[in-house]
């Protein structure tokens, strides 16, 4: 999983089978080792809408199984949604993530790119 911070926007990108494991097991978490621990966890639960907290060095976007299942099972690339955040809105946006038109060795399991096989890098 990727994720993208900036300002008050946070981008996650998933591959296919993380798509597929937040599916099946309801939960993706990904870890960034500097200094201190960043865990970034997004979830599925019973929550009637989106919700974003960070605490105890986690950021943590808790998805409604409709919005999510919804999601996993369609040909639909992103959900998002404004959030109010301590009195300032923060735009979340999670996405399946495509493949670049231009191949990377270290990018795999991509969703194929829509442009891919029409356009020239």
């Amino acid at each position: 999983m990727k994720l993208r911070i900036k300002g008050n926007s946070i981008r996650f990108r998933l591959t296919q089978s993380e798509v597929q494991q937040l599916a099946a097991e309801g939960k993706v978490t990904e870890t960034l080792k500097l200094g201190p621990t960043l865990n970034y966890t997004i979830q599925k639960n019973d929550a009637a809408f989106i919700e974003a907290s960070y605490k105890l060095n986690e950021i943590k976007i808790n998805l409604p199984i409709s919005i999510t299942d919804n999601w996993v099972h369609s040909n639909k690339v992103s959900i998002e949604q404004t959030i109010n955040g301590d009195g300032e809105d923060i735009l979340i946006l999670i996405e399946k993530d495509f493949k670049c038109l231009k191949a990377r060795p270290h990018e795999a399991d991509m969703y194929p790119h829509p442009a891919e096989g029409t356009l020239a890098c």
